[in-house]
Formats: C-alpha cells, structure tokens, sequence
C-alpha cells in the first residue's frame, strides 16, 4: 500500500474550474448593444450576431 502526502494529492487534483464572468457583465453588454442597434449604429443581423456571441460565452 502506497502512502500519499496531501501535497501529492493535491498535485494529482484537477485545476479548479474557470471563473464565470458575472452576469451583470453580460447585461451590461447586452443593453450596450441593444443602446447601438437603437441609434442605428447595428444592423439586425450584426445585433443578433454579437447578442449571440455575449450569451454563448
């Protein structure tokens, strides 16, 4: 039977998991874009593009 240290344990865990970025960053940028596509900045199909490419990241 093989010993192991809580280091070499904790070498063999996997990295914890990435952060999520806050929701409230996603709504921010949701309602910077729909404040682009309402000044007419956006075409519709550049604003379903990058509404799709905020919620899918």
């Amino acid at each position: 039977m093989v010993d192991q240290t809580a280091a070499q344990v904790a070498a063999q865990a996997p990295p914890p998991a990435a952060a999520q970025p806050p929701a409230t960053d996603r709504v921010s940028q949701l309602t910077a874009l729909a404040d682009l596509k309402a000044q007419g900045l956006l075409t519709e199909a550049e604003f379903t593009a990058e509404k799709a490419r905020i919620l899918n990241s």
